[in-house]
Protein backbone atom coordinates (compact mmCIF):
# COMPACT_ATOMS: atom_id res chain seq x y z
CA UNK A 1 0.00 0.00 0.00
CA UNK A 2 1.11 3.10 -0.82
CA UNK A 3 -0.24 6.13 0.61
CA UNK A 4 1.75 8.85 -1.25
CA UNK A 5 3.61 11.98 0.00
CA UNK A 6 2.19 14.28 2.48
CA UNK A 7 4.69 16.40 5.39
CA UNK A 8 2.18 15.23 8.48
CA UNK A 9 5.02 12.53 8.23
CA UNK A 10 8.38 14.31 7.87
CA UNK A 11 8.59 14.74 11.14
CA UNK A 12 12.63 15.34 12.49
CA UNK A 13 11.64 14.88 16.17
CA UNK A 14 10.05 13.04 18.22
CA UNK A 15 7.98 10.33 17.23
CA UNK A 16 5.66 6.64 17.55
CA UNK A 17 5.19 4.07 14.86
CA UNK A 18 3.30 1.08 16.25
CA UNK A 19 2.12 -1.68 14.46
CA UNK A 20 0.89 -5.81 14.57
CA UNK A 21 2.71 -8.06 12.36
CA UNK A 22 2.56 -11.70 11.29
CA UNK A 23 5.37 -12.85 9.33
CA UNK A 24 5.37 -15.52 7.16
CA UNK A 25 7.53 -18.40 5.75
CA UNK A 26 9.11 -16.72 2.80
CA UNK A 27 12.13 -14.22 3.39
CA UNK A 28 14.57 -13.97 0.29
CA UNK A 29 15.30 -10.07 0.46
CA UNK A 30 14.66 -7.48 3.38
CA UNK A 31 11.17 -6.93 3.91
CA UNK A 32 9.43 -3.32 4.79
CA UNK A 33 6.78 -3.60 7.34
CA UNK A 34 5.31 0.50 7.64
CA UNK A 35 7.38 3.57 7.33
CA UNK A 36 7.82 6.87 5.10
CA UNK A 37 10.54 6.28 2.78
CA UNK A 38 11.19 6.92 -0.92
CA UNK A 39 10.16 4.98 -3.25
CA UNK A 40 11.25 5.65 -6.60
CA UNK A 41 14.59 6.67 -8.39
CA UNK A 42 18.23 7.04 -6.97
CA UNK A 43 16.33 7.52 -3.45
CA UNK A 44 14.40 4.29 -3.25
CA UNK A 45 14.41 2.90 -0.22
CA UNK A 46 15.92 5.63 1.41
CA UNK A 47 15.21 8.90 3.14
CA UNK A 48 12.92 8.55 6.11
CA UNK A 49 11.78 5.66 8.50
CA UNK A 50 10.84 2.29 7.94
CA UNK A 51 9.93 -0.72 10.52
CA UNK A 52 11.99 -3.80 7.91
CA UNK A 53 12.23 -7.44 8.90
CA UNK A 54 16.00 -8.33 8.18
CA UNK A 55 17.09 -10.99 5.17
CA UNK A 56 20.81 -11.62 6.19
CA UNK A 57 19.97 -12.19 9.99
CA UNK A 58 16.80 -14.19 9.56
CA UNK A 59 13.44 -12.56 11.50
CA UNK A 60 15.93 -9.89 13.09
CA UNK A 61 13.36 -7.10 12.92
CA UNK A 62 14.71 -3.28 13.27
CA UNK A 63 13.60 0.30 13.27
CA UNK A 64 15.56 1.49 10.41
CA UNK A 65 16.25 5.22 9.51
CA UNK A 66 18.09 6.49 6.58
CA UNK A 67 19.13 10.35 5.71
CA UNK A 68 19.65 9.41 2.11
CA UNK A 69 23.04 8.42 2.17
CA UNK A 70 24.01 12.11 2.77
CA UNK A 71 27.66 12.10 3.64
CA UNK A 72 28.07 8.68 2.96
CA UNK A 73 26.13 6.05 4.14
CA UNK A 74 24.37 8.13 6.59
CA UNK A 75 21.97 5.52 7.96
CA UNK A 76 20.74 3.53 11.23
CA UNK A 77 18.95 1.02 12.37
CA UNK A 78 17.74 -0.25 16.17
CA UNK A 79 17.40 -4.16 16.30
CA UNK A 80 15.53 -7.02 18.16
CA UNK A 81 17.08 -8.30 20.55
CA UNK A 82 16.26 -11.99 19.68
CA UNK A 83 14.48 -13.39 15.65
CA UNK A 84 10.69 -12.89 15.59
CA UNK A 85 9.19 -16.18 14.84
CA UNK A 86 7.05 -16.55 12.24
CA UNK A 87 3.45 -17.07 12.04
CA UNK A 88 2.87 -15.52 15.38
CA UNK A 89 1.68 -11.82 15.75
CA UNK A 90 4.18 -9.86 17.48
CA UNK A 91 3.82 -5.74 18.37
CA UNK A 92 6.00 -3.43 16.97
CA UNK A 93 6.99 0.34 18.00
CA UNK A 94 9.51 2.49 16.36
CA UNK A 95 9.85 5.12 19.28
CA UNK A 96 12.18 8.34 18.77
CA UNK A 97 12.60 10.25 21.76
CA UNK A 98 15.67 13.11 22.42
CA UNK A 99 16.97 12.31 18.79
CA UNK A 100 17.31 8.83 19.50
CA UNK A 101 15.44 6.01 18.21
CA UNK A 102 14.83 2.91 20.18
CA UNK A 103 12.40 -0.44 19.10
CA UNK A 104 10.00 -1.70 21.47
CA UNK A 105 9.02 -5.82 20.75
CA UNK A 106 6.01 -7.38 22.28
CA UNK A 107 5.81 -4.27 24.71
CA UNK A 108 9.63 -4.74 25.72
CA UNK A 109 12.36 -2.48 24.88
CA UNK A 110 15.10 -3.38 22.95
CA UNK A 111 18.98 -2.88 23.56
CA UNK A 112 20.03 -1.60 20.51
CA UNK A 113 19.45 2.34 19.53
CA UNK A 114 20.71 4.71 17.49
CA UNK A 115 21.38 8.87 16.75
CA UNK A 116 20.17 10.07 13.51
CA UNK A 117 18.52 13.17 11.81
CA UNK A 118 15.92 11.87 9.58
CA UNK A 119 16.40 13.29 5.46
CA UNK A 120 12.93 13.31 3.26
CA UNK A 121 12.78 13.90 -0.54
CA UNK A 122 10.62 12.33 -2.14
CA UNK A 123 8.94 9.93 0.64
CA UNK A 124 5.67 8.56 0.82
CA UNK A 125 3.98 6.30 3.35
CA UNK A 126 4.30 2.52 2.37
CA UNK A 127 2.66 -0.51 3.81
CA UNK A 128 3.93 -4.12 2.87
CA UNK A 129 7.06 -2.51 0.97
CA UNK A 130 10.85 -0.86 2.06
CA UNK A 131 10.69 1.01 -1.68
CA UNK A 132 13.65 -0.87 -3.10
CA UNK A 133 12.94 -3.41 -5.36
CA UNK A 134 11.70 -6.89 -4.34
CA UNK A 135 11.45 -5.93 -0.47
CA UNK A 136 7.65 -6.50 -0.02
CA UNK A 137 6.71 -8.38 3.40
CA UNK A 138 4.88 -11.86 3.47
CA UNK A 139 2.10 -12.08 5.98
CA UNK A 140 -0.40 -10.36 7.99
CA UNK A 141 -0.26 -6.28 9.07
CA UNK A 142 -2.32 -4.52 11.16
CA UNK A 143 -3.32 -2.16 13.46
CA UNK A 144 -1.06 1.08 12.67
CA UNK A 145 -0.78 3.81 14.82
CA UNK A 146 1.32 6.85 14.02
CA UNK A 147 1.78 9.96 16.79
CA UNK A 148 3.86 12.89 16.55
CA UNK A 149 4.95 12.77 19.85
CA UNK A 150 7.35 9.94 21.75
CA UNK A 151 4.94 8.07 23.88
CA UNK A 152 5.44 7.44 27.33
CA UNK A 153 6.22 3.69 28.53
CA UNK A 154 3.16 3.50 29.95
CA UNK A 155 1.55 4.69 27.15
CA UNK A 156 2.93 1.94 24.98
CA UNK A 157 2.08 -0.45 27.29
CA UNK A 158 -1.53 0.29 27.18
CA UNK A 159 -1.26 0.00 23.34
CA UNK A 160 0.34 -3.12 23.66
CA UNK A 161 -1.85 -4.33 25.77
CA UNK A 162 -5.72 -3.06 23.75
CA UNK A 163 -4.71 -2.77 20.46
CA UNK A 164 -6.75 -5.76 19.19
CA UNK A 165 -10.59 -6.48 18.76
CA UNK A 166 -12.31 -3.99 21.30
CA UNK A 167 -14.20 -6.29 22.67
CA UNK A 168 -12.12 -9.13 23.57
CA UNK A 169 -10.52 -7.38 26.01
CA UNK A 170 -12.26 -8.18 29.72
CA UNK A 171 -10.19 -6.03 31.90
CA UNK A 172 -6.87 -4.53 31.99
CA UNK A 173 -4.78 -3.10 34.95
CA UNK A 174 -1.39 -1.55 34.65
CA UNK A 175 -1.68 -0.59 37.97
CA UNK A 176 -0.09 2.69 37.64
CA UNK A 177 -1.30 4.09 40.74
CA UNK A 178 -4.12 2.00 41.53
CA UNK A 179 -5.84 -1.00 40.35
CA UNK A 180 -7.94 0.38 37.95
CA UNK A 181 -9.61 -1.81 35.30
CA UNK A 182 -8.75 0.70 32.36
CA UNK A 183 -11.29 -1.03 29.91
CA UNK A 184 -14.35 0.75 31.32
CA UNK A 185 -15.94 -2.57 31.87
CA UNK A 186 -16.28 -1.91 35.62
CA UNK A 187 -14.08 -4.63 37.13
CA UNK A 188 -12.10 -1.85 39.20
CA UNK A 189 -9.34 -3.83 42.35
CA UNK A 190 -10.02 -3.60 45.51
CA UNK A 191 -5.92 -3.83 47.25
CA UNK A 192 -5.92 -5.44 50.65
CA UNK A 193 -2.53 -5.02 51.80
CA UNK A 194 -0.67 -5.06 48.38
CA UNK A 195 1.71 -1.88 48.11
CA UNK A 196 2.59 -0.01 45.25
CA UNK A 197 6.20 -0.60 44.14
CA UNK A 198 8.80 -0.27 41.05
CA UNK A 199 7.75 -1.80 37.84
CA UNK A 200 10.19 -3.38 35.24
CA UNK A 201 11.02 -0.34 34.12
CA UNK A 202 12.35 1.20 37.15
CA UNK A 203 8.85 4.22 37.16
CA UNK A 204 7.58 4.44 41.03
CA UNK A 205 4.25 3.38 41.98
CA UNK A 206 3.69 0.98 38.63
CA UNK A 207 2.94 -1.93 39.48
CA UNK A 208 1.93 -3.83 42.94
CA UNK A 209 4.27 -5.83 45.64
CA UNK A 210 2.49 -8.70 47.72
CA UNK A 211 4.15 -9.82 50.78
CA UNK A 212 3.16 -13.67 50.88
CA UNK A 213 1.00 -13.36 53.89
CA UNK A 214 -1.99 -11.55 53.48
CA UNK A 215 -2.57 -9.07 50.48
CA UNK A 216 -4.02 -9.56 47.62
CA UNK A 217 -6.51 -7.58 45.47
CA UNK A 218 -10.50 -8.26 44.97
CA UNK A 219 -11.59 -8.17 41.26
CA UNK A 220 -14.91 -9.56 42.05
CA UNK A 221 -17.86 -8.14 39.58
CA UNK A 222 -20.24 -8.96 37.46
CA UNK A 223 -18.24 -11.54 34.85
CA UNK A 224 -21.39 -11.81 32.24
CA UNK A 225 -18.86 -10.78 29.85
CA UNK A 226 -16.32 -13.32 30.29
CA UNK A 227 -17.25 -15.96 27.69
CA UNK A 228 -16.29 -19.52 27.04
CA UNK A 229 -12.80 -18.91 25.96
CA UNK A 230 -10.39 -16.70 26.80
CA UNK A 231 -6.88 -15.40 28.08
CA UNK A 232 -5.14 -14.23 30.96
CA UNK A 233 -1.92 -12.73 31.37
CA UNK A 234 0.75 -10.42 33.68
CA UNK A 235 4.46 -9.49 34.38
CA UNK A 236 5.28 -11.24 37.65
CA UNK A 237 8.54 -10.52 39.81
CA UNK A 238 9.12 -13.39 42.39
CA UNK A 239 10.56 -12.64 45.48
CA UNK A 240 11.81 -16.27 46.05
CA UNK A 241 10.01 -19.60 45.56
CA UNK A 242 9.46 -20.99 49.24
CA UNK A 243 5.51 -20.59 48.72
CA UNK A 244 2.98 -21.98 46.79
CA UNK A 245 2.22 -18.68 44.61
CA UNK A 246 -1.11 -18.33 43.55
CA UNK A 247 -1.70 -15.57 40.66
CA UNK A 248 -5.15 -15.77 39.93
CA UNK A 249 -8.24 -16.99 40.78
CA UNK A 250 -11.80 -17.14 39.73
CA UNK A 251 -13.62 -19.06 42.66
CA UNK A 252 -17.11 -20.24 43.94
CA UNK A 253 -16.51 -17.88 47.29
CA UNK A 254 -18.88 -21.02 49.38
CA UNK A 255 -16.64 -23.61 48.31
CA UNK A 256 -13.43 -22.34 47.07
CA UNK A 257 -12.90 -25.88 45.35
CA UNK A 258 -15.13 -24.55 42.65
CA UNK A 259 -12.90 -22.47 41.10
CA UNK A 260 -10.27 -21.80 37.56
CA UNK A 261 -6.83 -21.19 38.91
CA UNK A 262 -3.61 -20.28 37.96
CA UNK A 263 -0.87 -20.83 40.03
CA UNK A 264 3.15 -20.21 40.51
CA UNK A 265 4.70 -23.20 42.55
CA UNK A 266 7.73 -24.45 43.61
CA UNK A 267 8.59 -28.47 43.18
CA UNK A 268 9.23 -30.48 46.01
CA UNK A 269 12.73 -29.10 46.94
CA UNK A 270 11.59 -25.42 46.18
CA UNK A 271 14.92 -25.51 44.44
CA UNK A 272 15.35 -23.26 40.85
CA UNK A 273 12.45 -25.22 38.80
CA UNK A 274 8.81 -24.11 39.30
CA UNK A 275 5.61 -25.44 37.84
CA UNK A 276 2.90 -23.07 36.28
CA UNK A 277 -0.19 -24.47 37.39
CA UNK A 278 -3.64 -24.64 35.88
CA UNK A 279 -6.88 -26.30 37.34
CA UNK A 280 -10.37 -25.77 36.57
CA UNK A 281 -11.90 -27.68 39.43
CA UNK A 282 -16.26 -27.57 39.28
CA UNK A 283 -17.23 -29.61 41.79
CA UNK A 284 -20.78 -28.24 41.89
CA UNK A 285 -20.50 -29.90 37.52
CA UNK A 286 -18.72 -33.16 38.85
CA UNK A 287 -15.59 -31.92 40.66
CA UNK A 288 -11.88 -31.42 39.17
CA UNK A 289 -12.14 -31.56 35.43
CA UNK A 290 -8.07 -31.01 35.34
CA UNK A 291 -5.08 -29.58 37.23
CA UNK A 292 -1.90 -29.81 35.46
CA UNK A 293 1.16 -28.26 36.09
CA UNK A 294 4.35 -27.61 33.83
CA UNK A 295 7.65 -26.96 35.34
CA UNK A 296 9.86 -24.38 34.10
CA UNK A 297 12.63 -22.36 34.64
CA UNK A 298 11.15 -19.53 36.54
CA UNK A 299 13.60 -17.52 38.72
CA UNK A 300 13.08 -15.71 41.35
CA UNK A 301 14.43 -11.95 40.84
CA UNK A 302 13.65 -11.62 37.41
CA UNK A 303 10.38 -10.48 35.52
CA UNK A 304 8.85 -12.85 33.29
CA UNK A 305 5.47 -12.84 31.59
CA UNK A 306 2.99 -15.59 31.78
CA UNK A 307 -0.08 -16.54 29.85
CA UNK A 308 -2.74 -18.58 30.01
CA UNK A 309 -5.18 -19.46 27.21
CA UNK A 310 -7.77 -21.51 26.58
CA UNK A 311 -10.22 -22.44 23.31
CA UNK A 312 -11.68 -25.35 21.50
CA UNK A 313 -9.17 -27.63 21.38
CA UNK A 314 -7.64 -27.44 25.06
CA UNK A 315 -5.29 -25.01 27.98
CA UNK A 316 -2.06 -23.45 26.20
CA UNK A 317 0.74 -22.26 28.71
CA UNK A 318 2.76 -19.33 27.12
CA UNK A 319 6.10 -18.14 29.13
CA UNK A 320 8.29 -14.94 27.74
CA UNK A 321 6.18 -15.54 24.60
CA UNK A 322 6.52 -19.50 24.46
CA UNK A 323 4.32 -22.15 24.42
CA UNK A 324 5.53 -24.16 27.31
CA UNK A 325 2.95 -26.39 27.26
CA UNK A 326 -0.55 -27.59 25.95
CA UNK A 327 -3.31 -29.85 27.89
CA UNK A 328 -5.60 -31.27 24.60
CA UNK A 329 -7.31 -34.54 25.56
CA UNK A 330 -9.59 -35.67 23.20
CA UNK A 331 -12.42 -37.04 25.40
CA UNK A 332 -13.12 -33.82 26.59
CA UNK A 333 -16.52 -32.35 25.19
CA UNK A 334 -15.06 -28.55 26.12
CA UNK A 335 -11.72 -28.85 27.27
CA UNK A 336 -10.61 -25.19 26.98
CA UNK A 337 -12.69 -24.05 30.57
CA UNK A 338 -13.00 -20.44 31.20
CA UNK A 339 -15.54 -18.23 33.26
CA UNK A 340 -18.94 -19.18 31.14
CA UNK A 341 -18.43 -22.87 32.20
CA UNK A 342 -18.29 -22.68 35.94
CA UNK A 343 -21.90 -23.89 37.15
CA UNK A 344 -23.73 -21.59 39.88
CA UNK A 345 -22.41 -19.95 42.85
CA UNK A 346 -21.62 -16.61 44.48
CA UNK A 347 -17.99 -15.95 42.74
CA UNK A 348 -14.57 -13.93 43.98
CA UNK A 349 -12.26 -13.15 41.39
CA UNK A 350 -8.75 -12.60 42.87
CA UNK A 351 -5.64 -11.23 41.91
CA UNK A 352 -2.54 -12.94 44.20
CA UNK A 353 -4.41 -15.33 46.12
CA UNK A 354 -6.27 -18.38 46.42
CA UNK A 355 -7.85 -19.47 49.14
CA UNK A 356 -5.38 -19.30 52.52
CA UNK A 357 -2.34 -18.97 50.07
CA UNK A 358 -0.71 -15.36 48.58
CA UNK A 359 1.44 -14.81 46.16
CA UNK A 360 4.98 -13.17 47.37
CA UNK A 361 6.51 -10.56 44.70
CA UNK A 362 5.30 -8.30 42.18
CA UNK A 363 2.68 -8.21 39.75
CA UNK A 364 2.00 -6.15 36.44
CA UNK A 365 -0.22 -5.61 33.89
CA UNK A 366 -2.44 -7.91 34.13
CA UNK A 367 -5.09 -8.45 31.30
CA UNK A 368 -8.01 -10.89 30.78
CA UNK A 369 -8.91 -11.15 27.08
CA UNK A 370 -12.29 -13.11 25.68
CA UNK A 371 -10.64 -15.92 22.94
CA UNK A 372 -9.79 -14.49 19.64
CA UNK A 373 -7.15 -15.40 17.16
CA UNK A 374 -4.38 -13.04 17.93
CA UNK A 375 -4.51 -13.16 21.42
CA UNK A 376 -5.36 -17.13 21.73
CA UNK A 377 -3.10 -19.20 20.60
CA UNK A 378 -0.56 -16.54 19.26
CA UNK A 379 -0.45 -15.13 22.99
CA UNK A 380 3.03 -14.35 22.45
CA UNK A 381 2.19 -10.22 22.79
CA UNK A 382 0.82 -9.93 25.77
CA UNK A 383 2.19 -7.79 27.46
Amino acid sequence: MNGGSNPAFEILGDRTLSVWVRSGPELSNDQGIVGYLGSSGALAGHAGYLLKRRFVDPNIIGAFEDSALVAGGNYGAAWSNVPMPTLEWHHLVQWRSGGITHLYVDGMLQSSTYTLVPYFLNSEFLVGWSGSAGQYFDGGIDDIGFWNRALTQTEIQQVFQAEGPSSCLIASYPFDGNANDVTGNGHDGTVYGAALAADRFGEPNSCYQFDGINDFIDITGNWSNGGSNGTFSAYIYLDDMDETMPLFTHADVPNVGNAMAVEISCDNACEDTSGLWYAFDDRECGGLLYANTTYVNLLPGVWTHVAVTTDDLGVHLFVNCTEVANYIQNDWNNPGYWFADLCGGTYSTLIGRWSDTYFKGRIDDEDLRLRVDRFSRSIHFVK
